[in-house]
């Protein structure tokens, strides 16, 4: 008699193998679910700017060539400060008195040109995730000891 009701009871249904595993590592589920999260989000924002129209940040005596793409610094003009272009090659003809940073695109100096600081070339999904927290960063903890 036992072993017929034991037959005529239900089967266990069997849970899948992933939700066992977030049930007894609930951290590392959490964190995964994260990294997913955050790696989609940085390479949707990625691919909306890239491809787009040439943006300058922080350079008056430049000219833009929407036509072909490029930014110029013309011969005998200073640009004072950081230069920063994305989405067009840059031509520095004239001098840049700081640092240059080129998103999606590419640097060319002249002979007469020249860059007093560094020259940053950001062409991929992770050097520019890379750029923007060293950025980040060096804003968030420097201090302004002028007084």
């Amino acid at each position: 008699m036992t072993d017929q009701i034991m037959q005529n009871l239900p089967s266990r249904k069997k849970k899948p193998g992933w939700k066992k595993w977030g049930r007894e590592h609930p951290i590392m589920a959490a964190a995964a679910i994260f990294l997913l999260l955050m790696s989609s989000s940085m390479m949707s924002i990625w691919n909306d700017q890239s491809g787009g129209q040439i943006a300058v940040a922080g350079g008056e005596n430049v000219e833009i060539d929407h036509e072909n793409g490029k930014v110029i610094v013309p011969e005998g003009e200073v640009v004072h400060g950081d230069l920063m272009v994305r989405n067009g090659e840059v031509e520095v003809h004239g001098e840049i008195q700081g640092d240059l940073t080129v998103i999606n695109g590419e640097p060319y100096l002249a002979s007469a040109g020249s860059v007093a600081g560094d020259i940053e070339d950001v062409d991929q999904a992770l050097e520019w995730m890379w750029y923007y927290a060293k950025k980040f960063t060096t804003e968030a903890f420097t201090w302004n000891t002028e007084e």
